[in-house]
């Protein structure tokens, strides 16, 4: 691949091994454009390589290579900007274009395969999902993590976010709704509202909640088996209409919320099978965790009344759902351009320094409870493995020695001691169903916390970004301030106070619903502990009185 001149729009610091820090306007060598998930890894005019987000850059150059670039092998699928093209469609040699008008025919490219590959391949399960060049520019994949190649020697292995959410939030328009006059949307028209309330500002909550249940996962298939997938019923609580609907169109969901709503947490979905294929337990365990994700969308007030999700919740038709699929993703209201339809309080004004300290404390809350999580989860796991194994062996290892004992005890047939053999017998029996208990357990109790546990880890991982908009979006309005009138200035940040309104609402939504998921799951932990302790007093009471009085 040809290397390339670039020059970077803004600022941006390392936040960990492996990435390379710069400032706006400095010229970098682009070294490899196929590390993936966003990133480029390049040189500065110091000789310090590393990676960097692509967004942040516009190309100003190639270095043609020498040698035309070997033609692909027979009998392969070309590929274009990553996206597998149909063989059937001609590629136009991208060194006969400059750069501006081959990104502009590579992007276009990327659009109507992802929108081809898309539709054709809706049905299966095993395809990943597609997402077009445009829309990673001007999102993040929340909760995926990119994974540099450790292929290549003397390149060290790293992990980078996918995405900064603010460089896809300037992408977005992030720029153009800060510091550009636009036409501003009537009241009535902003859907979105941020109340002050005792615990500071919050979204206004739905005039009626609901809920959604999902049920009857069956298996399902068409192209006479070709393709199966799984089918799951989903029922709003507001309409009890029943939809079917499968994991394509979660994740679907899920991308087309990260691309509207900037500042919101949005979690990422389970995970796919990696291996088998549809067994019951897989199904059950991702049923009960796509009902953990569909109840925090519909316990958030602004997702809960978006368009796109209640498209979602309610469309029963083929062709209607496309037409709203479609539209959904023409959404104009995306991104920076949310902002637009956010009603805030004008009374009073917002106090920056406050809401500033009210977003780095949240940020530390944030990095604990990750970490209390993660330690959490680690001896959970631990937990679970030793009633698994180490426990239910030991009490069985001891129902054995019991066993033994009582047999030792046949020997003697005489009737007083024949009621006491019976007794050790049955005592031998009891400690190995014990330590059958010790082993169903984690799946009554710890299986439930854990899969909260993970849930939350999911959700904490899309935080950060989402804070770093309201820090960049202040620092950007710091360094254009000198070059704004007074006038100026207090338009710009007023619709910086609108962000960041958005964002505190979004804290206290988060923390609110904390206090009520953690108590349900340990509510639920120690009532399944109780019951567990229960049947093994229940056990141990009757095996003592296989022991009378007078013996």
């Amino acid at each position: 691949m040809a290397k390339a001149q670039a020059k970077a729009l803004y600022d941006f610091e390392s936040g960990g091994p492996g990435e390379l820090s710069f400032n706006a306007d400095d010229i970098l060598t682009i070294l490899r454009q196929d590390v993936g998930a966003g990133w480029w890894e390049a040189i500065n005019n110091r000789g310090e390589t590393g990676l960097v987000p692509q967004s942040y850059f516009d190309v100003i150059s190639y270095k043609e290579p020498t040698m035309p670039p070997p033609l692909p092998p027979a009998n392969t699928k070309p590929t274009w900007g990553g996206v597998a093209t149909k063989p059937n469609r001609p590629i136009t040699s991208q060194h006969s274009l400059h750069p501006p008008q081959q990104q502009q025919i590579q992007q276009q490219s990327q659009i109507n395969n992802a929108q081809d590959d898309y539709d054709d391949d809706w049905d299966d399960d095993d395809d990943s999902s597609t997402t077009t060049e445009q829309e990673q520019n001007s999102v993040e994949t929340n909760g995926t993590r990119g994974v540099r190649n450790s292929d290549d020697k003397g390149k060290p292995s790293v992990k980078v976010s996918a995405f900064s959410r603010f460089s896809s939030f300037v992408k977005s328009g992030g720029e153009a709704y800060l510091f550009e006059n636009q036409k501003e949307l009537s009241e009535s028209e902003k859907m979105f509202a941020v109340i002050e309330t005792m615990d500071g500002p919050a979204w206004q909550s739905l005039d009626v909640p609901y809920s959604c249940s999902i049920t009857s996962p069956k298996k399902e298939s068409k192209f006479h088996g070709i393709k199966t997938f799984i089918a799951y019923q989903l029922t709003p609580s507001f309409s009890n209409i029943q939809v079917s609907r499968r994991y394509k169109h979660f994740d679907w969901l899920q991308q087309r919320l990260v691309v509207k709503f900037s500042t919101i947490p949005i979690p990422p979905l389970p995970e796919k099978q990696i291996s088998g294929r549809f067994e019951e337990d897989f199904v059950t365990q991702r049923l009960r965790q796509l009902q953990m994700w569909i109840d925090r969308m519909c316990q958030h007030p602004v997702i809960a009344k978006s368009e796109v999700f209640l498209h979602f919740l309610t469309c029963t038709d083929e062709k209607k759902w496309k037409i709203g699929k479609r539209q959904a993703e023409k959404d104009d209201l995306c991104g920076a351009m949310f902002f637009r339809a956010v009603k805030v309080p004008q009374f009073p004004s917002l106090d920056s320094k406050q809401a500033d300290m009210s977003i780095e404390k949240f940020g530390k809350f944030v990095k604990s409870l990750d970490d209390s999580l993660r330690h959490l989860t680690a001896i959970s796991e631990s937990n679970v493995k030793k009633h698994i194994g180490p426990f239910k062996k030991e009490f069985q290892k001891l129902g054995g020695s019991f066993t033994a004992l009582a047999k030792s005890f046949e020997y003697d047939e005489r009737p007083a001691s024949l009621g006491l053999t019976k007794a050790i017998e049955h005592t031998g029996r009891t400690y190995d169903e014990i330590g059958e208990l010790f082993a169903k357990q984690p799946q009554n109790d710890m299986l439930y916390l854990l899969e909260g546990l993970h849930s939350y880890k999911g959700l904490l991982s899309t935080v950060p970004d989402t804070l770093m908009i309201h820090k960049s979006a202040q620092t950007k309005i710091q360094d254009q301030s000198s070059k704004l009138t007074s006038a100026e200035l207090q338009k710009v940040q007023n619709r910086a106070d609108v962000i960041s309104y958005a964002i505190l609402a979004d804290v206290e939504h988060l923390q609110r619903y904390r206090v009520h998921d953690f108590a349900n799951y340990m509510r639920a932990y120690l009532g399944g502990q109780i019951e567990f302790y229960k049947q093994i007093t229940q056990k141990l009471e009757e095996s003592l009185k296989q022991y009378p009085n007078d013996t």
